[in-house]
């Protein structure tokens, strides 16, 4: 048999220590690199909009675009503090109105009046993030309104009889939100003094929502109730050289008497002129400071002297 001699054992080189150290510092510096990029990717990936500190952005019934789109870096620029922890970490890319005009035209470019909100701070009236309410509105449009109008709010508070409009919140059926040609904010042209010559296109503002016929037609027995027989009184009042202007007698926004009359004209300087109305349920009663007392009826015309 032959003899079988053990075979030779392999000859693997030991190395010292000096020549491992740097492989060993290599692999973990490359670990650790990989980590910090699969954690930057996560982190990147989730972004301010699902993180946790930020769960509820985004999540409302209407949501701004950059905010739905992740894009927080259309409003928030880094300002090399560490976040979250840092205070101060984030600052607005620019400052005031000046913020939402790098996207949105400038409403009020080319107006004669604008709405100070537009030239202070759109936050004022908007959420700049998201919202329960269309256009990102802090409040139901009326009480967001409200919430500088305190005048107007203490006329509504006051008066027994409320304009529709005014009464359901739609503020914007008269007014323009951001920026008008026409004071007070008015969407299109009405008079500013007591007395105009008539035409349509003077009382177009209260014609969006009125008949025009008791205006133009002389007579009617139909297009106003406040009418002597078939005699238009609205006619009388406005459709003249001199024709008087509706918030002669009427509140825009409320007043103390039946079909908003007011019960002292505010029209007229230092003297308020009384009126005083008594409805009847075909007519009424007028005591005023600017004539005699003046008497109406729609079924049975009244002859007064």
């Amino acid at each position: 048999m032959k003899n079988l001699e053990p075979a030779a054992p392999f000859n693997v080189p030991v190395k010292d220590n000096c020549s491992i150290l740097p492989v060993r510092v290599f692999l973990i510096i490359m670990i650790i690199t990989l980590l910090s990029l699969v954690s930057d990717s996560c982190f990147a990936s989730d972004s301010c909009v699902t993180a946790d500190c930020h769960a509820d952005m985004g999540k409302a019934k209407f949501v701004h675009e950059p905010v739905a789109n992740s894009e927080c870096d259309a409003c928030h620029a880094e300002t090399g503090k560490t976040h979250p922890g840092d205070k101060g970490a984030f600052e607005l890319t620019e400052q005031g109105p000046a913020l939402c005009l790098q996207c949105h035209d400038n409403p009020g470019e080319g107006k004669k009046h604008i709405h100070p909100p537009i030239l202070e701070d759109c936050t004022n009236c908007h959420n700049p993030h998201q919202g329960s309410r269309q256009k990102f509105l802090h409040e139901p449009l009326g009480d967001l309104c409200l919430m500088c109008h305190d005048q107007i709010e203490q006329i509504i508070n006051d008066s027994n009889y409320k304009h529709e409009p005014v009464a359901k919140g739609e503020c914007l059926n008269c007014h323009v939100p951001h920026a008008s040609n026409f004071s007070p904010m008015l969407r299109i042209f009405y008079p500013r003094n007591v007395y105009t010559k008539f035409t349509s296109k003077k009382f177009a503002l209260c014609f969006k929502c009125h008949e025009s016929d008791a205006f133009t037609n002389r007579l009617t027995t139909d297009a106003t109730n406040f009418r002597n027989g078939d005699r238009s009184l609205h006619y009388v009042h406005v459709n003249r050289p001199k024709g008087r202007v509706c918030n002669n007698c009427h509140g825009v926004h409320g007043a103390e008497q039946p079909k908003i009359i007011h019960s002292e004209s505010p029209a007229f300087g230092a003297w308020n002129i009384p009126i005083d109305v008594k409805m009847t349920k075909t007519g009424a009663t007028c005591f005023v400071g600017c004539h005699k007392e003046r008497s109406y009826d729609r079924i049975k015309k009244v002859v007064n002297n």
